[in-house]
């Protein structure tokens, strides 16, 4: 008997295909989440009284580590010169991937610096955030 390999050819979708396919994942996808809206509303809480303030106010929990900051360092510092500095960093770290133009990415042991440093961000970040959600 003769065994014969069979290679499948790979897919491929043409441009319009693709385009109807994510069009319609898009509307799908859009159509679930308002029904889920529509159905199951989130709680928002009481009004919000001016005269009445509440003994603890907390920021969205994404800006917890700014509000921690705010707590130990002065404003213009903590709310705007770290924060702004460390995204600046981290939208120029795929800059620093120390090859030439065209070239592969380097493998990780050259990039390790640029790892490292992002690394340190996320971790500043979520010790910040930690801290001031613990109170």
């Amino acid at each position: 008997m003769e065994q014969k390999k069979e290679q499948e050819a790979p897919q491929y979708f043409s441009r319009d295909i693709l385009v109807r396919m994510e069009v319609l994942s898009m509307l799908t996808a859009s159509v679930v989440l308002m029904l889920l809206a529509l159905f199951m509303p989130a709680p928002l809480g009481e009004m919000a009284d001016p005269m009445n303030t509440p003994p603890h106010v907390s920021a969205p929990w994404i800006f917890a580590w700014v509000q921690e900051l705010l707590r130990h360092l002065p404003p213009l510092a903590a709310g705007v010169l770290i924060p702004s500095s460390l995204f600046l960093l981290l939208l120029a770290l795929p800059f620093f991937h120390g090859g030439e133009a065209g070239e592969e990415p380097a493998p990780l042991k050259p990039r390790l610096l640029t790892v490292a440093f992002f690394l340190l961000v996320l971790f500043f970040i979520a010790l910040m955030t930690f801290l001031n959600l613990s109170r």
